[in-house]
């Protein structure tokens, strides 16, 4: 949660200068040669068959990243932004549907805690007004496909290993934007002579760090839960916007920041 916190907080900065899809793009592209360091540590046992389950899933994690920029950009942010963030909620459904978990009641407030606390610190209520029905559909979509692509994460994890599937999944991702941005007529000889890599390298390396944990996480521990704790990432990106950026923490944020701090000790319980 620490290193995606961080790392997606970075790409925010960068997006601002180069825009969603680009630096999404570069952020998904350079963090693949950090795996090669991640080498030592991994075990190989898979199957050529499993790996096109694994680069399917990349490509379609690319397609619910799109549906999600598409929803923040016609949608208000305040109203998009909680919904799509509401990802772990999903979770926990599929993974008692389809993966038989034992959810206990315990278990399930520190997540309802988690989620109330995500949409809290999601909130941004400088607009006046809100226009309930823009953005909705697609922030919906987004937020359930998040949850089946971290779903599908653990269950891939569990077959092929956490490294190739941290991998795999990420070349997935670069290969869909790669086309998209193609198809947008990127100048890619002034996309890579941006200066922005004293962000973007930064970013892409505690964001395969953090990926690769979640996928060592989930060996070992329930997916939907550890999807759960995955989510309340937004906690990490509001205390670093408040800090670096000097953005204001309103009331009913730092009181979404108690309820995911509680909710994430009730759940390691």
């Amino acid at each position: 949660m620490l290193c995606f916190g961080v790392a997606w907080f970075l790409a925010a900065v960068s997006s601002k200068k180069l825009g969603a899809f680009k630096s999404l793009f570069l952020f998904q592209l350079v963090g693949i040669p950090f795996f090669v360091f991640l080498i030592p540590f991994a075990s190989f046992n898979f199957s050529i068959n499993s790996l096109y389950g694994v680069l399917a899933l990349g490509l379609y994690e690319a397609l619910i990243m799109m549906v999600i920029f598409h929803a923040t950009e016609i949608g208000t942010v305040s109203v998009v932004g909680p919904i799509i963030d509401s990802y772990g909620l999903f979770a926990l459904p599929l993974g008692i549907l389809f993966l038989n978990e034992q959810i206990t009641l315990f278990k399930t407030l520190a997540a309802f805690l988690i989620f109330i606390g995500v949409v809290l610190l999601s909130l941004n209520t400088y607009k006046k007004s809100l226009n309930v029905h823009k953005g909705v559909l697609p922030a919906l979509i987004g937020a359930f496909g998040t949850a089946i692509y971290f779903i599908f994460v653990g269950v891939l994890a569990r077959q092929v290993g956490w490294f190739i599937n941290a991998l795999v999944i990420r070349i997935g991702i670069s290969i869909v934007l790669f086309f998209v941005l193609i198809f947008r007529k990127t100048d890619f000889k002034k996309l890579f002579s941006n200066n922005i890599w004293k962000i973007l390298i930064p970013a892409a390396l505690l964001d395969v760090i953090g990926f690769s944990l979640f996928n060592v996480s989930v060996l070992q521990s329930k997916i939907s839960y550890a999807t759960v704790i995955i989510s309340a990432q937004s906690f990490i990106i509001v205390l670093l916007s408040w800090w670096f950026l000097k953005e204001r923490l309103k009331i009913y944020q730092i009181i979404g920041l108690f309820a995911v701090v509680l909710g994430l000790v009730i759940l390691s319980l």
